[in-house]
């Protein structure tokens, strides 16, 4: 009051679009939702809560279809499996764990040990194929290969190589070339997976060249 308004048309025009369209919640938890994610096919929404528990909604029922004891800590991340919208991937600082889960059957269908504290996240490629995920040490990234015998079939996991960059990572839509941040100096680097290896890298930043 008393003080010039120096907000113009666009303040105002930005403003009435945020305020004329609001959020629908979908679900509620009693503690606190850690992580969220879409699956594949848009059906269901699954949250990570601070107590380590995975809920799985309706997108547009908005109704709880299941939930179920992921981690003895907070699900600080999680991931459909792009391939198939019963797999999802959760992963918590507290213990440490990534686990693969069958929603249906509630299991593990494999597990391993990642990094703790607030750098758990991880990447699956855009067909499911590799998946990178940060070390025990969260000084690095690994790139695991995933193999599936037979549908249905719980994969089989591979190293297929150690990147020294911390992440964290994305793939790109085709999963020829996988993109890893590196911190704190500030630059990352592409790798190429054309050729079925870890090939070339070039690093990109603010001093680009080539590795």
């Amino acid at each position: 009051p008393g003080e010039p308004d120096f907000r113009g048309f666009e303040w105002r025009y930005l403003y009435r679009l945020c305020s004329g369209s609001l959020g629908e919640i979908i679900a509620t938890n009693n503690g606190v939702f850690q992580s969220v994610a879409y699956s594949p096919d848009g059906h269901t929404v699954a949250f990570g809560t601070g107590d380590g528990l995975v809920e799985i909604f309706g997108a547009d029922s908005h109704q709880r279809i299941k939930g179920w004891k992921a981690h003895e800590g907070a699900v600080d991340y999680l991931a459909y499996y792009p391939p198939n919208g019963n797999w999802l991937a959760t992963t918590s600082g507290d213990d440490g764990i990534l686990k693969l889960w069958d929603i249906e059957q509630e299991r593990v269908l494999f597990s391993m040990d990642g990094s703790k504290g607030m750098w758990v996240d991880f990447a699956f490629s855009p067909t499911g194929r590799y998946l990178a995920a940060r070390t025990t040490d969260a000084l690095s990234l690994n790139l695991w290969e995933l193999h599936i015998s037979m549908p249905g079939a719980a994969p089989t996991v591979t190293l297929k190589a150690n990147l020294g960059f911390l992440g964290p990572a994305a793939f790109s839509p085709d999963e020829r070339t996988l993109f890893v941040c590196d911190q704190p100096p500030g630059a990352g680097a592409l790798f190429d997976l054309s050729g079925g290896g870890v090939g070339r890298r070039l690093r990109v930043g603010r001093r680009a060249h080539q590795l």
